[in-house]
């Protein structure tokens, strides 16, 4: 029987301190590999870089050392850069190991959905860098306010950053649903397993056979 290293992300330490999106990883996690965890290794960081990764690291050295494999929930919690990403693999597969990303089971499609996790993370940025340079175009003060307002801003910027958080994954979503649909499985199963997977909607909801027609379209 295999074992595997788990390894979860999130990328601010509100959402470490919160648990929010370690435990649906977990839950991924263990949908798929069920009584064959050996380790898990969490880590805060963001997953444009790989300069400050220390977690991760320890988790590959892990999987390496004792022939595990190292398991992630989705593939931009490895890396949002095909280049880091697909060296993290060689690195596995050199040590005679192997990783599985649970929104991909068929490691030969790793590198497409690597490519969508980074180009989730492009959008992000320009969309980011868009809205800033409107607000200084409309003399608008940027920076930490304080008081009422930075609890009033801060709850503002939680409320975009969870739709633009959607949409990306909205597009994850899409890609996951249209090569399903290329292997000939029913818009009932692929429905089935976006959910088992815990993935959402945009709007935060289960997907049915008509979200995933609508999807595709």
């Amino acid at each position: 029987m295999a074992e595997y290293i788990s390894y979860v992300r999130v990328s601010t330490k509100e959402q470490g301190r919160s648990g929010l999106g370690l435990d649906a990883q977990r839950a991924v996690i263990t949908h798929y590999c069920p009584n064959a965890i050996v380790k898990e290794y969490k880590e805060i960081e963001s997953g444009t870089t790989m300069t400050r990764r220390p977690i991760l690291e320890m988790a590959i050295a892990h999987a390496i050392r004792i022939g595990a494999i190292l398991v992630i929930a989705k593939a931009d919690r490895l890396s949002r850069d095909i280049g880091d990403a697909m060296a993290i693999v060689k690195r596995l597969k050199a040590g005679k190991t192997d990783l599985l990303s649970c929104d991909c089971p068929q490691s030969e499609m790793l590198a497409i959905f690597f490519f969508f996790a980074q180009r989730e993370a492009e959008i992000i940025s320009i969309r980011t860098k868009q809205a800033l340079n409107v607000l200084k175009a409309q003399g608008k003060v940027l920076g930490k306010p304080k008081g009422k307002a930075c609890h009033i801003n801060s709850k503002r910027a939680t409320i975009k950053s969870n739709r633009v958080r959607a949409v990306a994954e909205n597009s994850h979503a899409r890609a996951e649903a249209l090569i399903h649909r290329k292997q000939g499985k029913s818009l009932f199963s692929t429905a089935e397993e976006l959910n088992n997977r815990g993935i959402k909607t945009r709007r935060g909801n289960k997907w049915t056979i008509v979200s995933i027609a609508r999807l595709i379209k």
